[in-house]
């Protein structure tokens, strides 16, 4: 903790000096005696006064509350302090401190118990709704999902009566409806446990338990992602154009214009790649329970390893293309060409009979083109497989019709 590390065993160690004087009007074995058991009483009273300031310790940190903003992209940081504490100090008292967290949340001290009552309680700050949970040292919340819970069933009833889990708290979350926001048959819950439940029963009825991950912080100031308006120290952008204004204030004529991308969305839009590589890392972070960074980081890794394997394999595929073009291609001189096309000539113009065409077709290609004796099972394989993908049945028909077995 940043507050109480007061030093405790200091003290412990100037009451138990105190009383050093004391040992010198003893003698004999049993002012030794006295000695090492008095010396056995002041370590006692040491770890006495350490225990306390460990249990204050502990106490501090079980009067932490947690409020956040129920409107979506708003933070504390953009209050004015002297309001907002002014505005403690009326519904919950004297605090002892307070600060805004990275993601716009206000993490309030409280004093004692009594102070944490009144705190859990609140659910407006200066008229904005606000949601409080405890803030426990080491953890032990965790946020789930849960569908399909009917419109008839209150929230009240849903911690009342869910089993399986301890639950904190639980809020229906919206959907659209015919263009307006509605109760959806999600309801987001918060168990007071180290691990999510996979299921959880509400009467007789099981539900599966998903895990909540919420959408990526997207700051109304740079309308970059991953931070609030509150801790940004980047320009000012428009989300609508991309203009260096307020949202709004775009000049008469301005394109739509994503800040992020450069695409024709606005900055909102879910479906721009900006948006879809935040959402990515907002659940690497929500699984992994790791910082904003380090999730960023990962699937930076990840994307540049998967654009690796993509690329490979564009390449393996691109060489065997290659490789089957150079073995299907021949290189011919004028000459030899020139050559072969007069032995065709001359030569199948003295028969009439396709079969015999074919095989002085043949013998000038092993002639004059370098090509390997081809057997007719093969000729007649490629001519058929030919045939079928380039000729329709009548001009198939056409082909063979009248034409001799291959001999």
């Amino acid at each position: 903790m940043e507050e109480g590390s007061d030093g405790s065993g200091n003290d412990g160690m100037e009451l138990g000096g105190g009383s050093n004087e004391s040992w010198n009007v003893v003698k004999g074995g049993k002012a030794k005696r006295k000695r090492k058991n008095n010396r056995g009483q002041r370590g006692l009273g040491i770890a006495s006064e350490e225990t306390d300031s460990e249990q204050a310790r502990e106490d501090e940190e079980e009067h932490k509350v947690i409020s956040r903003l129920e409107q979506e992209g708003t933070s504390f940081g953009e209050w004015n302090p002297v309001h907002l504490t002014k505005a403690i100090n009326k519904q919950v008292g004297d605090v002892k401190s307070a600060r805004v967290l990275h993601n716009g949340a206000l993490l309030i001290f409280c004093r004692d118990s009594a102070q944490l009552g009144r705190a859990i309680r609140v659910d407006k700050i200066e008229g904005k709704k606000v949601v409080v949970t405890l803030a426990r040292k080491g953890g032990g919340i965790t946020r789930g999902v849960i569908f399909g819970v009917p419109l008839s069933v209150s929230i009240d009833q849903i911690i009342e009566n869910v089993k399986g889990a301890k639950v904190r708290e639980a809020k229906r979350l919206k959907t659209t409806c015919e263009g307006e926001k509605c109760d959806s048959l999600s309801v987001l819950v918060t168990f007071d446990e180290e691990r999510l439940p996979e299921r959880v029963h509400i009467g007789y009825m099981s539900y599966g338990v998903r895990l909540y991950v919420p959408r990526p912080l997207r700051c109304f100031k740079c309308q970059k992602y991953g931070h609030v308006a509150a801790v940004c120290k980047g320009r000012q952008r428009c989300g609508k154009c991309a203009g260096e204004h307020e949202y709004g204030k775009c000049e008469i004529g301005a394109k739509i214009k994503c800040c992020n991308c450069g695409g024709e969305h606005t900055s909102a839009y879910r479906g721009c790649e900006v948006s879809k590589r935040a959402a990515e890392v907002q659940q690497m972070k929500t699984l992994h329970g790791i910082t904003y960074a380090e999730a960023a980081r990962r699937v930076r890794v990840q994307a540049t390893e998967s654009n690796a394997r993509t690329t490979e394999r564009q390449e393996v595929r691109a060489h065997e293309g290659c490789k089957r073009i150079k073995e299907d291609t021949m290189v011919v001189g004028k000459r030899d060409f020139i050559l072969f096309m007069v032995e065709v000539v001359n030569c199948t113009a003295q028969t009439d009979k396709k079969t015999e065409k074919i095989k002085i077709i043949v013998r000038a290609a092993e002639k004059y083109l370098g090509l390997e004796a081809v057997g007719w099972e093969e000729v007649e394989d490629l001519l058929k497989r030919g045939g079928s993908s380039s000729q329709n049945p009548s001009q198939q028909s056409s082909v063979w019709d009248g034409g001799s077995s291959w001999s």
